[in-house]
């Protein structure tokens, strides 16, 4: 078994926390288009206005997600069973899983691992990083070897 446990880093944290940012500013946007251009069709309002509704809404989303960052995508530890392929991501009293075989990429950015998957959740995707010094069991060899065909270095 491979185990990082502990808390991350600020620039860890920073890292998630942009990646949520992005996440909410683009779902927000979606949702706004998809519904304020059809209010302001059956409303009669003129069309100008739904750009400044959407500006408006857009604005409030991303000050709300500034201040308040949501606590489930922090993990405190992320454990690799080898044997059954199985990554799981606790973050909290919540956790998540993906299998191995469905790690996109890898990415090794010096301090810290990123794992990006292909059919994963949004929070999944945002919430697993590796910090190397947060290392308790395994080794990062190990580590590299399990993710050998889809680790890069940036």
């Amino acid at each position: 078994m491979i185990e990082f446990k502990g808390e991350l880093s600020k620039e860890c944290k920073k890292i998630i926390h942009k990646r949520e940012s992005t996440a909410s500013f683009i779902a927000v946007t979606v949702t706004c288009t998809v519904v304020l251009l059809p209010i302001a069709f059956i409303f009669g309002f003129p069309i100008a206005w739904a750009p400044i509704g959407l500006f408006a809404l857009l604005e409030l989303a991303v000050v709300l997600t500034c201040i308040f960052p949501s606590k489930h995508n922090i993990p405190t530890r992320i454990y690799i069973e080898p044997e059954d392929g199985i990554i799981t991501v606790e973050c909290g009293e919540v956790s998540r899983y993906a299998s191995v075989e469905d790690a996109k990429e890898v990415v090794d950015h010096g301090d810290h691992y990123t794992i990006k998957f292909i059919f994963a959740s949004r929070d999944m995707n945002m919430s697993c990083i590796c910090q190397k010094d947060l290392l308790t069991s395994g080794s990062l060899e190990q580590f590299e070897e399990i993710f050998r065909d889809v680790l890069t270095a940036e």
